[in-house]
């Protein structure tokens, strides 16, 4: 069978869309051929950075990814648009069984129509993962609540009140379309956030892999000793608790003054970078809070074995690698309660809060500080949890959508 796929991006990107999308594609080389269409909107970042688009391209064919014919001409034509489009349909039309994006879910600001136009031009059905696109709450009360909640910048309601409407716009234009095959989620929570009204929604379980993410040695660092101080690491943006953290932190600090919060990542903005920085002046929490920046896997999952707690106060997630980290090296963890986190319900090692109680999280942290062993926490469960979640069952799944709504 012959797949084309136009996203994520595979050339510039990275993260967990990209890893799931790369990991699922080596499992099933063998089964099916995959055709990368490389997005028109992009071509512009492709030609200024033509050396290393080409060193990417020779990596992903090296796994079993073909870019579709006549990409680098396409580069040097400098064709526009509608031309690479027509170009892909002229070459591939008739040949390709299901056109398929890891990741439906458009980033700019006039969003484009690639893979609805792609498939019409083709003739050839299309269908989608949902990834990134559910994870806010996309009902307008609650959506209205959490902005208004998250403004420490005139910036933030703006992107998120466009966010809204943009998501809004995207997911009606892809219910309504003809070509649509099916939808997968990674997550069978994600109706609460979305509410699809669409017949073949394949909900995926499990949704991701993480074996491949948690380090060989991993075991073997459960052993460090529980120092009394609390983890946060993610990408370091409002969307993942980051200012959350210093309210919950001054919290803990009025009970306990020697606890020590460990922020381990890299910021996403500058602006939320100084925002941070600034809130954890105003609320004297510089000795008491120490920023690590990026560290090495070695060096995080060290930081994450020596904390007793891992506090998570993130409001945007599909599939939280973070926690299953920290669950592997027996640290137990404080979320909030959104779906994109259900995955992790009914464990003893993860306490679920309301969103936004940044007081009930901060108990909940406390409570798990000032147990004495806190691997009483963890059982066989946990690890039957996390010994299940392989790329090779992520793939099998998508095999068998693939065949299902091409039946072949």
């Amino acid at each position: 069978m012959r797949i084309g796929v136009t996203g994520p991006d595979l050339i510039f990107g990275k993260g967990s869309v990209y890893n799931h999308t790369i990991f699922t594609i080596k499992l099933l080389q063998n089964r099916h051929t995959f055709i990368l269409f490389p997005d028109p909107a992009l071509f512009k970042k492709f030609r200024s950075n033509k050396e290393y688009v080409m060193e990417q391209i020779e990596k992903l064919e090296s796994i079993g990814i073909n870019v579709a014919n006549g990409f680098k001409d396409l580069l040097d034509q400098g064709a526009k648009y509608k031309d690479i489009i027509e170009k892909y349909s002229r070459e591939y039309s008739g040949t390709v069984d299901l056109i398929y994006s890891f990741e439906y879910l458009d980033n700019y600001i006039i969003p484009e129509d690639f893979i609805f136009e792609l498939s019409r031009k083709m003739k050839t059905k299309f269908a989608v993962s949902l990834q990134g696109m559910g994870d806010f709450d996309l009902h307008i009360s609650n959506y209205i609540r959490s902005t208004l909640m998250f403004s420490k910048t005139p910036k933030i309601p703006l992107y998120r009140f466009y966010h809204y409407f943009n998501r809004k716009i995207l997911l009606y234009k892809l219910i309504s379309s003809n070509n649509l095959a099916f939808i997968a989620v990674i997550n069978h929570s994600y109706q609460r956030n979305l509410n699809l009204n669409f017949p073949n929604i394949e909900v995926m379980n499990p949704g991701n892999g993480i074996q491949n993410s948690l380090s060989e040695n991993i075991t073997e660092q459960r052993e460090f000793y529980k120092e009394k101080k609390i983890i946060y690491f993610a990408r370091l943006s409002y969307g993942k608790g980051l200012f959350d953290i210093l309210k919950i932190m001054k919290y803990i600090i009025s009970k306990d003054g020697n606890v020590k919060l460990i922020v381990a990542g890299n910021f996403e903005h500058t602006e939320e970078k100084n925002i941070f920085f600034n809130y954890l002046k105003k609320y004297g929490l510089q000795g008491n809070v120490i920023y690590k920046g990026f560290l090495p896997d070695k060096d995080l999952y060290r930081e994450i074995a020596t904390s007793k707690v891992m506090i998570y106060p993130s409001h945007s997630d599909s599939f939280s690698i973070a926690v299953s980290q920290a669950l592997a090296l027996r640290t137990p963890v404080v979320v909030y309660d959104i779906a994109g986190l259900s995955e992790y319900k009914d464990m003893r090692a993860v306490r679920f809060v309301n969103e936004f109680d940044y007081e009930s999280m901060a108990v909940e942290s406390m409570k798990i500080l000032n147990m004495d062993d806190v691997t009483s926490l963890f059982d066989y469960s946990i690890d039957r949890f996390l010994n299940e979640r392989t790329w090779e069952k992520v793939a099998e799944q998508y095999d068998i959508m693939f065949r299902k709504y091409t039946q072949k």
